[in-house]
């Protein structure tokens, strides 16, 4: 492996990265780097509104579950800290 080849390259490959960031003036949006393919669905307010309400109540669950997993993971740490001083 030849290493400075490939610091070479990969400080090429930043380089043009960074003046392309350059012209285009600093804008980061994701978009003018890589394509982004937006699917467009046509769909009522409503069906709009029910969509988002069961991500919402799917996120809340996965929040409560993230919670108990977070609760749990602090219990066995300490288990662990107060076996070893035992």
């Amino acid at each position: 492996m030849n290493v400075p080849v490939i610091l070479r390259e990969l400080f090429r490959i930043l380089q043009n990265c960074y003046e392309e960031i350059i012209a285009k003036k600093y804008a980061l949006a994701a978009g003018q780097y890589f394509d982004v393919k937006i699917e467009y669905v046509d769909m009522t307010p409503e069906e709009f509104n029910e969509k988002m309400a069961g991500y919402q109540a799917e996120l809340v669950k996965l929040f409560d579950e993230g919670d108990k997993l977070q609760k749990e993971i602090i219990e066995q740490l300490n288990l662990c800290v107060i076996t070893a001083i035992v």
